[in-house]
């Protein structure tokens, strides 16, 4: 979810350049940061309740979803 707010939009125009972000050097799924992009672009309060381990990613996801 940090990724997801420091970054909240995908890089668009193919592949990055070697050390042009720091999000090269973390090892993640691109999967899930997607998903943590979809609840941050949601709902504020689900963004903060799964950073302070109220609710987890794939349950803000559901909520999404409904």
């Amino acid at each position: 979810m940090v990724l997801a707010m420091v970054y909240p939009e995908a890089e668009r125009g193919g592949a990055r350049k070697r050390g042009s972000s720091k999000l090269s050097l973390l090892e993640f799924s691109k999967m899930r940061l997607s998903q943590a992009r979809s609840v941050l672009r949601h709902s504020r309060e689900l963004d903060e309740h799964m950073l302070k381990g109220i609710t987890l990613l794939d349950e803000a996801l559901q909520e999404v979803k409904e």
